[in-house]
């Protein structure tokens, strides 16, 4: 009876170090598990925050073109109105001189006459 009893005790402690190991065990496994749900919403949050900065440079990289754009129409619009001005007053010009011209070659052929 002894010999039963011996056996069952060595059955009981043998169990309960396997509930022991089981438990620490589970207790590793869901550390490793909350390290990594950690990890995890950390490389997300940097992921986010990586977006959120790219997605605002190039927010501002647009603004930045579009006032580029906006200055480069205006110059271009500026530049055009200063040609045909220049255009206008070299007609202006022209028909001026082409007036005098006619004006001197109408008394040369009234002097010839």
């Amino acid at each position: 009876m002894d010999s039963n009893v011996e056996e069952v005790g060595k059955a009981l402690f043998a169990a309960e170090m396997e509930i022991r190991y089981l438990k620490e065990t589970v207790t590793a496994l869901r550390d490793e598990l909350d390290r990594n749900r950690i990890s995890e919403h950390q490389r997300l949050q940097q992921a986010l925050a990586s977006v959120d900065d790219e997605k605002r440079q190039l927010q501002v990289t647009v603004a930045m073109l579009r006032d580029e754009l906006d200055r480069t129409h205006i110059n271009f619009r500026q530049e055009t109105e200063k040609m045909e001005l220049r255009h206008l007053q070299e007609c202006r010009e022209l028909r001026e001189t082409i007036e005098v011209m006619r004006k001197k070659l109408e008394a040369v052929r009234k002097a010839s006459a």
